[in-house]
């Protein structure tokens, strides 16, 4: 991440976390003043580059527990590793399927020739914009994927 825009976010993030504090009251304001507290100290990325694996961890599970308190992440986390885990699925047993027809070990699956002749069948039936939808939506889904993963705990 550029140094600078790092920065510029953590400032924003501390300035939110003291405008929210202020306008609280009671155990609102002290969460508030928590959340300022755990990310003050975090001034530049160099700084969390250079902070010991443990000390990381532990900021980790700070952030996912203050990510729980206020009521983020938990349902949408949940719905994607379900949309996730399907598509894995789907994609593992086309690979299966695939394969199988390929090295023509299982005679009930259609041959290679015969895939590529119905991808064609698709490709004349889905005019321009609809292959882009579908490159769009597998796409998404990699992306989704990729996202799931970058936010798994690394323990």
């Amino acid at each position: 991440m550029d140094p600078q825009e790092y920065q510029r976010l953590h400032q924003d993030l501390v300035a939110a976390c003291v405008a929210a504090g202020g306008a609280a009251e009671g155990a609102q304001r002290e969460f508030y003043q928590r959340l300022e507290e755990l990310a003050r100290p975090w001034l530049t990325a160099r700084v969390l580059e250079q902070t010991d694996h443990d000390i990381l961890m532990d900021l980790l599970a700070r952030c996912r527990q203050a990510e729980q308190e206020l009521g983020l992440g938990s349902q949408g986390r949940g719905v994607l590793r379900w949309v996730v885990a399907v598509a894995a699925l789907l994609g593992v047993m086309t690979a299966v399927v695939i394969l199988l027809g390929w090295g023509k070990k299982w005679t009930g699956l259609p041959s290679l020739g015969s895939v590529r002749g119905r991808l064609h069948a698709l490709a004349l039936a889905v005019p321009g914009i609809g292959w882009w939808l579908i490159l769009g939506a597998v796409a998404l889904l990699l992306a989704m994927f990729v996202v799931w993963r970058s936010g798994r705990n690394p323990q």
